[in-house]
């Protein structure tokens, strides 16, 4: 495969496999050389810092992130704990996605905030001043802390911003490490996010970019019509706008699923990672549509960078 070795490429564990199956998922990855693996909370499966914590106790050799933990769900003064915690025992290798929680799912949790956006910017302050070891009073954004501070901090854990429109995105820019940009993020979207990112923050911030991936090359015409299939079910509401705002220009010159995915073999998805990488991903975060796609590509070997 030709690819730029200096960009890594990290992999985004299926979740909607078993936990029994993540875990051994993930060894397989580890053991293929994956350096960073990412783990999704999506209501109804999996607990998101419970699977993050196991993943970093019994895989010393990788970096784990959370993509992402809902702010509407947790109060920063929580999350920040056990952040801490896991910041602690394992230096150097979490990394803590934030972002506003998929507004169906909080909604029917009763969770949704009237103020998303302040919301979060208010959740990621007060988390990264809380693990920088500040004594945090704050009344903002719907969130309350009263003179609080970590006994375990101050601990280094990057925080990032799982958010996708240019009011979030610029909202976050200045409290993070960086931002994972969901699924479906193709290379015009990642080179938007980008920019928008670094002009908030007034300097880089580390983009992750994920490419869903149907991975089987011995059948990539089948690998193409399951993404494609996937691509229509998920662009059916609207969670997609801001994601395919930079690719479609109009009713006629609507998006592709490969145009933000990747089908096929190892030829695919070596062009794959390069346009993400020409999109300005400093990770390429591989999102495979399902277990088996992610055990073929195993088998065959990820281009770790």
């Amino acid at each position: 495969m030709t690819i730029d070795g200096s960009v890594p490429v990290a992999v985004m564990l299926p979740a909607g496999a078993g936990a029994e199956e993540v875990v051994q998922l993930a060894r397989a990855a580890a053991d293929a050389g994956v350096r960073e693996l990412w783990v999704a909370e999506d209501l109804g499966l999996h607990g998101g810092i419970a699977l993050t914590a196991h993943l970093l106790a019994t895989l010393p050799e990788v970096a784990v992130g959370l993509a992402i933990a809902p702010a509407a769900a947790r109060h920063p003064a929580f999350l920040a704990m056990q952040a801490a915690t896991m910041g602690a025992l394992h230096p150097g290798r979490l990394r803590l996605g934030i972002g506003h929680g998929m507004p169906a799912w909080m909604q029917q949790l009763g969770l949704w905030s009237l103020a998303p956006v302040a919301r979060l910017e208010a959740t990621l302050e007060a988390v990264a001043r809380l693990l920088a070891g500040e004594r945090v009073d704050l009344d903002r954004g719907e969130v309350l802390i009263d003179d609080l501070a970590l006994s375990s901090a101050p601990v280094d854990v990057p925080l990032y911003a799982g958010v996708r429109g240019p009011r979030s995105l610029a909202a976050c820019a200045p409290h993070v490490a960086g931002v994972v940009l969901a699924g479906w993020s193709g290379p015009d979207y990642t080179r938007w996010a980008r920019e928008v990112v670094t002009d908030a923050a007034g300097a880089p911030r580390r983009v992750v970019s994920s490419a869903r991936l149907a991975y089987d090359p011995r059948d990539p015409d089948g690998a193409l019509a399951r993404l494609r299939v996937q691509f229509d079910r998920d662009r059916a509401g609207d969670a997609l706008a801001q994601q395919l705002a930079p690719v479609e220009r109009g009713p006629d010159d609507r998006a592709s699923a490969t145009e933000v995915g990747i089908a096929g073999g190892s030829a695919a998805l070596a062009d794959g990672i390069a346009r993400w990488q020409a999109g300005g991903a400093d990770t390429v975060l591989l999102d495979p549509l399902g277990p088996g796609d992610l055990r073929r590509l195993l088998v065959d070997g990820i281009p770790t960078g």
